[in-house]
């Protein structure tokens, strides 16, 4: 039998390192060009806020208006990004005020620059590692690939979170690209939150602490962000109403009241206005 070709999977390794390149390049340029950019402009973010909602009718029952906001949202969603976050999460989405990133639930601060080249090199890993395993087992099944790059995904991840976590989604588009939910977030604290729901737990609760949070079996409190997440949660409800599953591992009803208290405790600021 004959055993893998290893040029065949050098080969490979150097196309997924010729493309993580070249991503890596174009978004360090969108960086440069960010940082000319103004960071928000009121009026016109106000005329277009009028300009987008001007057929929305408010009088409408609340089913009914928010039949209407969810058909806007899915018809001018025309342009859905592809889940690279060193793409524009980072060059420009997420930016703060003082052109720097902060993870969404330690609040650390990061230079954009070094998040961009933290996720080449994690994709070009990712990338490499499949090249072998396939090289190894040439005969690996769909499904099986499928699985290994799950795995690699799971062990080399990138700095981003999403607010609703892929698995409730199954990784589909464009909900993985969505970058009304993608924030910067440090490895360590996306893998402490897992895909666990929300939570607010009382002070005198016993539970694990990190800088990310408290945590405990199927419930998890951001130590930072909270009305953010709250706010990128209910667009996500919105926006792809009936996805999310009613059930203690994803979002009981009853936590729509929590997200709704949070985001009158963190009211929308320049940052999240920015975003939008």
């Amino acid at each position: 039998m004959d055993g893998p070709d290893p040029d065949h999977s050098v080969d490979d390794a150097q196309r997924g390192a010729d493309r993580s390149g070249h991503v890596l390049r174009a978004a360090l340029a969108d960086l440069e060009v960010a940082r000319e950019r103004p960071y928000y402009d009121e009026q016109a973010d106000g005329a277009a806020v009028q300009a987008y909602f001007a057929d929305v009718d408010t009088a409408l029952a609340p089913a009914e208006l928010r039949a209407a906001l969810a058909g806007l949202l899915a018809f001018t969603h025309d342009r859905p990004s592809p889940y690279k976050p060193m793409r524009l999460v980072y060059p420009w989405v997420d930016l703060h005020p003082d052109r720097k990133l902060r993870s969404i639930y330690s609040g650390a601060t990061f230079e954009p620059e070094e998040l961009i080249r933290e996720d080449a090199r994690v994709e070009a890993e990712r990338s490499a590692r499949l090249s072998q395993r396939t090289a190894a087992d040439p005969g690996l099944s769909a499904q099986a690939l499928a699985a290994e790059a799950e795995a690699v995904e799971q062990e080399l991840l990138y700095n981003c979170e999403h607010v609703v976590p892929q698995s409730w989604f199954a990784k589909h588009e464009p909900m993985r690209g969505d970058l009304h939910h993608l924030f910067a977030c440090e490895p360590d604290c996306n893998s402490f939150r897992g895909n666990t729901p929300y939570y607010d737990f009382p002070d005198t609760r016993e539970v694990v602490r990190e800088a990310c949070g408290k945590r405990e079996d199927g419930r998890f409190e951001p130590g930072a962000g909270k009305g953010p997440v709250a706010r990128a949660t209910l667009y996500f409800l919105l926006r792809y109403p009936g996805l999310i599953d009613a059930t203690p591992q994803e979002l009981e009803p009853e936590r729509i009241e929590l997200l709704l208290a949070w985001h009158a405790a963190e009211p929308v600021g320049e940052y999240e206005r920015h975003r939008n």
